[in-house]
């Protein structure tokens, strides 16, 4: 016991340096790891900077939606959307990025067709959220 005491004396603050590190590591795992509790998924549609479309993901059913976004007469793109997921479906871009991109479905993930200046994010909604 008296060794016990005497190696906490000694080592006190480097306890407590490791301690506090391992606690630091453990809630930024928590925070960028594990998804926030919000209620509902919303999409934004962004064109040329300016948002033209939101989509509550949660509210769609399995049975998809597409939406369509008319960039020029012979310009458009296909949004096909179905509960908690978004995607391109079809785009007469000359690259198809984003149609190759696929389906997304978590809170902070984006679609980006840069030729039309479009831009698909996915954000949390609650209810309960305070902007400031």
């Amino acid at each position: 016991m008296n060794k016990f005491l005497s190696f906490l004396k000694k080592f006190w603050i480097d306890i407590v340096v490791v301690s506090s590190l391992l606690v630091l590591t453990g809630v930024t795992f928590t925070v960028v790891y594990f998804p926030k509790n919000s209620e509902s998924l919303i999409a934004n549609v962004y064109l040329k900077k300016e948002k033209i479309k939101t989509i509550n993901l949660t509210e769609l059913g399995e049975k998809s939606e597409i939406y369509t976004v008319d960039i020029d007469e012979d310009e458009h793109v296909h949004i096909e959307a179905k509960h908690n997921s978004i995607r391109v479906k079809e785009s007469t871009c000359p690259h198809q990025y984003c149609v190759h991109s696929g389906w997304i479905s978590e809170e902070g993930r984006s679609i980006i067709c840069v030729p039309y200046e479009l831009i698909i994010s996915i954000e949390g909604y609650s209810p309960y959220d305070v902007e400031m």
